[in-house]
């Protein structure tokens, strides 16, 4: 497990249905209303919204 977006929120996918990667060799910019987020190993584009939220801390982790 590399880890996910804030709340377990879908991180953004490409046309075949994969995880852009936004850093790294390879790396992707992310749509608006997206921000990549550093997991394990790479970032991935996750929703604004809920990076906000938990980074506000409105929101309880389990």
């Amino acid at each position: 497990d590399y880890g996910w977006c804030a709340l377990k929120a879908k991180a953004h996918e490409n046309n075949e249905s994969n995880t852009v990667i936004c850093s790294g060799p390879s790396a992707i910019s992310c749509p608006e209303k997206y921000i990549c987020r550093h997991v394990a190993f790479f970032g991935i584009c996750c929703p604004k919204k809920t990076e906000d939220l938990l980074l506000q801390g409105q929101v309880e982790i389990d």
